[in-house]
């Protein structure tokens, strides 16, 4: 039986492309990009692969930086917030809902911890 799960080199070569675009948004649109790449982002934390792990932490780096010399960039603190919000008894339930309609599971408990460190940040 093949895995469906991407390899981390599929995982790294995504996340690269993903980089690439962030680098060359121009400074008006980078609230937009980040209100949903943020979460996504993070949400990749849960991938068991460390270089996947690293690419993440390499775009919120990048991310940071950006956002630094912009003060007015508004982050998506609301759907880091819950996020990091999400108990074992409530993400259970999201994964049944989120496998019921198709879309992509919660984060893991082992990403949370990041989330409320970015949050926080």
């Amino acid at each position: 039986m093949a895995s469906t799960a991407p390899s981390a080199q599929e995982e790294v070569a995504g996340l690269d492309r993903v980089l690439t675009r962030l680098s060359t948004t121009e400074d008006t649109n980078l609230e937009k990009v980040l209100s949903k790449l943020v979460p996504a982002v993070i949400g990749m934390l849960k991938s068991p692969h460390d270089a996947t792990r690293k690419k993440v932490l390499e775009i919120l780096s990048h991310a940071n930086k950006r956002v630094k010399d912009q003060p007015s960039i508004k982050l998506p603190l609301t759907e880091l917030l819950n996020m990091a919000a999400v108990t074992p008894t409530t993400q259970a339930q999201q994964q049944q809902q989120a496998a019921e309609a198709g879309a992509a599971p919660p984060p893991s408990p082992a990403a949370l911890g990041m989330v409320r460190s970015f949050a926080l940040v």
